[in-house]
């Protein structure tokens, strides 16, 4: 990549997803239970559509294959549990 990240290497991937209820949040939550996330935040945002935020991480590769891979598995079980998923971000990790 043009910034020089290594985007085999692994590092922390943060992902958020936003439902309307807490239950479909606690649906989701059991849907990924167990593929290895950890959930950092829970946050009810008044101000947004769908209030009931989720921030989960887990150590991936951010290779474009197997972050597509993993993006498409998250939206897929949020979409069954009537949530948004509204993306990832990480850290650069130089060459």
């Amino acid at each position: 990549m043009k910034s020089g990240d290594a985007l085999t290497k692994e590092r922390i991937v943060e992902h958020w997803i936003y439902f309307s209820t807490d239950k479909d949040r606690n649906c989701f939550m059991e849907q990924i239970k167990s593929d290895g996330f950890t959930i950092d935040e829970k946050n009810i945002r008044s101000d947004l559509k769908h209030p009931y935020q989720l921030k989960i991480s887990r150590i991936d590769s951010v290779d474009p294959y197997k972050i597509t891979t993993v993006t498409l598995a998250l939206r897929k079980k949020a979409a069954t549990c009537k949530g948004k998923y509204d993306g990832w971000e990480t850290v650069l990790i130089k060459n």
